[in-house]
């Protein structure tokens, strides 16, 4: 009896002893791990990060490395994949890729179909799917513009639009994700004429607001406000405030830019800090920037016309740079077409082997005309089809004194009809339009 309990007991105390044994040894060789942890600098653990970041990189660079040639065996029978670009519209590591389609026989300044589609890549399939289909017809090229984040997270917008007609008419479609999943059309001016803008145009203020232009005057201004874009007051942005003022042009030798600052009176006249029909002299190299006053306060907006008086390509009017030696009328058209209120002013752009051309008949005979009374500009003279000729940028038949002349530079313009003067395609310009 007393040997059984004393075996008991022993068998007690081994089993205890070999037990603690086991677990000191097991704290040891995990205090052993963080210890070992705790000794990495933080250049290795900086490395170890990287090297995650490039395995995650490579993932995404390899299934975009094929997208091309995905999207072309996508493209509809008898259309052709015209332009693509990843977007991340709904915030994911991989990002979804916008695709525009147009039939295989059309030109870029024909009115035709636009596929728009948006792809993305399904990981559990392991294949690129269509998630956005839109088709617009009856439409000239359209094109994306740079990508955005209006919601100031991971997720992006972007712009896809073209300008149409003789009043490069802006339309557009805004894409984007409103709850990170679904990608759809937050602006849509395609199907809602209001959002299309006379030689309109657009700009994103501090990643915040999206301001729509109608040539120099702001149209709309948009916000995102919890899960949707909304209309704002233009006031309550600072920078389209109306801070001009109005000061002399001063000597344009030493600065990069020609400024005429100008503003739309009460009768829908232009004023300006320079005389109408007035010379500025600049150089090759200086861009020419017209700042209206109050663009935001009124409902006018205005037509800007680059009319070089010997090359074409002396200006570029997207831009306003001065590109070579000419002699540029600059004309401003209230409401797009009001020649009466026309006001025109002329650069003499010069470079350091040019000797200043003399001023022609026309730039003479109406220099002495006061800003507060100015109410006509006659553009016709005996140059006109030098004039017409010349026009840079937008052109419409009441530029032309004859249909002879219209057609003249219609021809001289080349296929596609840029400036819309054949609407009924008979090849007459200004014929029944």
């Amino acid at each position: 009896m007393k040997r059984s309990i004393i075996c008991i007991l022993t068998l007690f105390i081994l089993t205890f002893f070999l037990g603690s044994c086991g677990t000191g040894s097991h704290d040891v060789s995990g205090t052993n791990l963080k210890k070992e942890n705790s000794n990495k600098t933080t250049e290795e653990l900086n490395e170890e990060k990287q090297t995650s970041d490039i395995e995650k990189k490579a993932s995404k660079e390899t299934i975009l490395a094929d997208i091309k040639s995905v999207l072309k065996k996508e493209a509809p029978a008898n259309y052709s994949l015209i332009e693509y670009k990843p977007i991340y519209f709904t915030g994911q590591k991989l990002p979804e890729v916008y695709v525009l389609y147009r039939p295989e026989t059309a030109s870029e300044g024909e009115s035709t179909i636009n596929i728009v589609r948006v792809f993305k890549y399904d990981m559990g399939e392991g294949k690129w799917k269509s998630i956005y289909n839109q088709s617009l017809e009856n439409r000239m090229q359209l094109s994306v513009g740079k990508a955005m984040s209006l919601t100031h997270d991971e997720r992006q917008q972007v712009i896809v639009g073209v300008h149409e007609g003789s009043g490069a008419y802006f339309s557009y479609l805004l894409l984007g994700s409103k709850d990170g999943k679904k990608i759809s059309a937050l602006l849509d001016s395609f199907n809602n004429e209001d959002g299309t803008y006379f030689q309109g145009n657009y700009k994103i203020i501090k990643d915040k607001y999206l301001v729509f232009y109608e040539s120099d005057r702001v149209a709309n201004v948009y916000q995102w406000r919890e899960s949707s874009l909304e209309k704002v007051d233009p006031s309550i942005v600072p920078e389209l405030s109306s801070s001009v003022m109005f000061s002399d042009k001063g000597s344009n030798d030493d600065i990069d830019e020609i400024v005429v600052n100008y503003r739309i009176n009460e009768n829908q006249q232009i004023e300006a800090n320079v005389q109408p029909q007035e010379t500025i002299f600049g150089k090759v190299g200086q861009k020419i920037s017209l700042v209206r006053e109050g663009a935001n306060t009124s409902d006018v907006s205005t037509r800007i016309l680059y009319s070089p008086q010997n090359d074409p390509y002396s200006i570029d009017s997207e831009t306003g740079e001065i590109l070579a030696a000419d002699i540029i009328t600059v004309t401003i058209i209230p409401n797009g077409y009001d020649w009466d209120k026309a006001f025109e002013i002329y650069i003499n752009a010069q470079d350091d082997t040019v000797v200043v051309p003399q001023l022609n008949d026309a730039m003479e005979s109406e220099t002495d005309v006061e800003t507060d009374t100015y109410t006509d500009v006659d553009i016709v003279d005996d140059n006109e089809n030098d004039y017409n000729s010349n026009i840079v940028g937008d052109a419409d038949c009441p530029d032309f004194a004859t249909q002879s002349e219209a057609q003249e530079f219609f021809e001289a313009a080349g296929p596609g009809d840029p400036h819309d003067l054949d609407r009924d395609g008979d090849g007459m310009a200004c014929d029944a339009n």
